[in-house]
């Protein structure tokens, strides 16, 4: 079940992207990601006693593309924040493992609110935002599964964390909505206000 919420998620992501956005590169390399992420997430590779989700990797590189490319000054600290972010899914995942409560009721997918609220307080960049959030989901999920709960988890980067993962980018993107129209209503009120200045003058 919660394997068909990722899926839902990036198979409509990739058709408005597809379909409905104008022809760019951006559109193109979007599109491209989706698929491969969509493909690699089925395929499961093993390294003695260790499994791993294919598109845990590619997440991985993903994340750090996105911080690559913005200003040097910027990565740092957006790395650090990435490795805080971490912590923070490790343990949300401790919790959801020994409270039964989580398990019980089948609420533990909103394990993923906590992480992308404090990504939205401590970045502004929607870029930045993108690559500490999908940097710190892979992080803390090598990290859970490595030094935590080795004996317990199945798949590293598996349907769990694919849905968590899907959860948190889908709280970004509404926001980062909410932000866009805002700021553009913003943007419309403010300009009768300098014409009426200007009529004054």
């Amino acid at each position: 079940m919660e394997g068909l919420f990722f899926y839902w998620v990036t198979w409509i992501i990739w058709t408005v992207t597809t379909f409905f956005l104008r022809k760019t590169k951006e559109r193109f390399y979007v599109s491209a990601v989706l698929l491969l992420i969509i493909h690699t997430s089925s395929i499961t590779l093993h390294y003695e006693e260790f499994s791993f989700n294919g598109s845990l990797f590619l997440i991985g590189i993903l994340g750090y593309a996105y911080i690559g490319i913005q200003d040097n000054k910027l990565v740092i600290p957006a790395i650090l924040l990435s490795l805080m972010l971490s912590i923070v899914y490790i343990g949300m995942q401790y919790v959801v493992l020994n409270d039964p409560y989580w398990l019980v009721y089948g609420v533990n997918l909103f394990a993923a609110v906590p992480i992308v609220l404090l990504l939205l307080i401590m970045i502004k960049d929607v870029r930045i935002r993108i690559g500490v959030l999908l940097s710190a989901y892979v992080h803390g999920e090598l990290g859970y599964g490595l030094f935590v709960n080795v004996p317990d988890i199945q798949v590293m980067g598996g349907e769990l964390f694919l849905s968590h993962l899907s959860i948190s980018g889908c709280i970004l993107f509404l926001w980062t909505l909410y932000e866009k129209i805002t700021t553009g209503m913003k943007v419309k009120m403010d300009r009768p206000k300098k014409h009426v200045k200007e009529g004054l003058h």
